[in-house]
């Protein structure tokens, strides 16, 4: 799983697919699934993502 460093803190990251980059911040409990299942169906209407 990668991770990036900010100051004390290892915020999770992850890359899919291709084209602009999109940053999607949760907010305090959710986690990345939960922000991937709202988010596929939306990519999968567009070439590139």
């Amino acid at each position: 799983m990668p991770y990036c460093k900010v100051r004390q803190a290892e915020i999770y990251y992850e890359e899919i697919g291709e084209g602009k980059p999109i940053l999607m911040i949760h907010g305090f409990t959710p986690d990345q699934r939960l922000m991937s299942g709202c988010m596929e169906p939306i990519f999968t209407l567009r070439e590139g993502w």
